[in-house]
């Protein structure tokens, strides 16, 4: 996809939110995530995960939790990435009760 004269893809996504990670502004990791739904790589599991390990690794663990449950279909990876977000915020029981399915 074209952006404004930029060629726009999953591979250069993926750098653009891992760089996020190192910075403290939760806003940037919000704005590349709309770029991803504006790109049409919203479904991307790499994608995906790496938002997921964003937003939790920024402190939102309510956006961490929000992109999860829009996630259609989880695998390993996806699930591994939330429950990092969960200990990270010390609330790793959190997962099991309200995720009990995994248990």
């Amino acid at each position: 996809m074209r952006t404004e004269g930029c060629f726009v893809d999953s591979f250069n996504l993926a750098f653009a939110i891992k760089s996020c990670i190192g910075l403290p502004i939760l806003q940037d990791g919000k704005l590349i995530h709309c770029l991803v739904i504006k790109s049409g790589f919203d479904r991307d599991p790499y994608l995906v995960t790496a938002l997921i390990d964003v937003y939790s690794d920024l402190g939102s663990l309510k956006d961490t939790q929000k992109l999860f449950e829009e996630i259609p279909e989880w695998n390993t990876v996806i699930w591994g990435s939330m429950m990092k977000g969960y200990l990270k915020s010390s609330k790793q029981t959190k997962v099991f009760e309200r995720y009990p399915e995994i248990v």
